[in-house]
């Protein structure tokens, strides 16, 4: 995490598949950064005995991240990029795009 980030209360950051996280980030309260996700057998295996794969997150200087955003694993918010409030991000969001909804779509450009 660079300098100059806040992490507003009851916010859960995983770190166990990577995240990394450039400078003068917002992160408001509530969200949730997941860098991993479970493997989903095909098998008799119950799902926590399936793996877990791990892209990691980047998290590019300057996004600001609203109250209660779920960030999954795999994607990259590029620099100065918006995302709303309860959206959930599945993939990478291009430098200063704003994205909203669930799952997080493109709204405007900045």
């Amino acid at each position: 995490m660079g300098p100059n980030c806040s992490v507003n209360p009851f916010s859960i950051l995983y770190g166990h598949g990577g995240l990394d996280i450039g400078k003068g980030v917002r992160i408001a309260a509530h969200t949730v950064i997941i860098p991993a996700k479970h493997n989903i057998s095909t098998d008799d295996k119950p799902l926590y005995q399936s793996g877990v794969t791990a892209r990691g997150i980047q998290i590019d200087d300057h996004v600001w991240i609203g109250a209660g955003a779920r960030i999954l694993d795999g994607v990259h918010l590029g620099a100065h990029s918006i995302v709303g409030a309860g959206s959930v991000v599945t993939k990478s969001v291009a430098a200063g795009a704003v994205v909203a909804g669930v799952p997080a779509r493109v709204i405007k450009q900045r």
